[in-house]
């Protein structure tokens, strides 16, 4: 965070509107990190096989919005206010780090959850494994 508020503090005007020097279009080109990264995230919530699911879904989808939006808007911002376009850019990236934290968060969980079906799923197994072996032992 210091970074990008001495950044911003250290942002010189432009002398022409709209400011389309050699740092608006590295703009352009940070812009396609965080749309690659919503990519990722988002591309699951469309296939029913790999759902994304958190604790927070509100909070989750909040974050993503926030952040797609941040990032068009830092880098349309920068062509007029080179300075604002820095915050955007900062909380674009944050509020994407955010979402990605939600799902590392709980898949933990879903982990742990994972693993108990199993292993419930192994108990049920050599239940039934039992009963045919008694089943075949009284027939024989």
């Amino acid at each position: 965070m210091p970074p990008a508020i001495y950044s911003t503090i250290l942002c010189g005007s432009p002398d022409s509107l709209p400011a389309l020097d050699s740092n608006f279009y590295s703009t352009l080109s940070q812009f396609i990190s965080p749309l690659a990264g919503l990519y990722v995230i988002v591309k699951p919530l469309f296939n029913k096989k790999d759902e994304i699911k958190t604790s927070f879904p509100k909070t989750f989808y909040t974050m993503l919005t926030l952040s797609l939006l941040t990032s068009l808007t830092s880098a349309v911002t920068y062509a007029w206010s080179p300075a604002a376009s820095i915050p955007l850019a900062y909380i674009s990236g944050l509020t994407l780090n955010i979402a990605t934290l939600l799902i590392i968060q709980d898949s933990g969980n879903q982990i742990k959850e994972t693993n108990r079906y199993n292993e419930d799923l192994v108990f049920a197994v050599n239940e039934l494994e039992m009963e045919l072996a008694e089943n075949r032992a009284e027939r024989s």
